[in-house]
């Protein structure tokens, strides 16, 4: 996690970039190109009959993995990436090829702002 504080000590910024940016490294390629938007418009929370080609056991752990890592990231500094991932978190027990292109889409997402996290901002206590 990086704390960056300003001169005057009036703004904080928190992210993590690092852990992000080693995170991305395991399940994306260099070919896998950056994504604007954390989702897609409507296909994220969608389940349906095409969704039974289930991931192996060893896929499975790996997606688990995966999804646990990123809700860490989520709540603490990406409140952005909140929603897509404790949706990811809800079909880990049943994950699908399906499960595992979404969770791609929100990793190429990170992939194209790693930097980004809160800001807080406080001129008296």
């Amino acid at each position: 996690m990086s704390i960056n504080r300003s001169v005057d000590g009036h703004i904080i910024d928190v992210n993590q970039s690092g852990a992000i940016n080693s995170l991305i490294q395991k399940p994306l390629t260099d070919s896998d190109t950056v994504c604007k938007t954390p989702q897609q418009e409507d296909n994220m929370f969608t389940i349906s009959e095409a969704d039974n080609e289930l991931l192996d056991h060893e896929q499975s752990k790996v997606f688990l993995s995966v999804v646990m890592s990123l809700m860490y990231i989520a709540r603490l500094t990406r409140p952005d990436i909140l929603l897509p991932v404790a949706h990811l978190a809800t079909r880990s027990h049943l994950s699908s090829k399906r499960d595992w292109q979404k969770l791609i889409r929100v990793l190429r997402y990170l992939k194209g702002n790693p930097t980004l996290g809160i800001t807080i901002r406080c001129q008296d206590l």
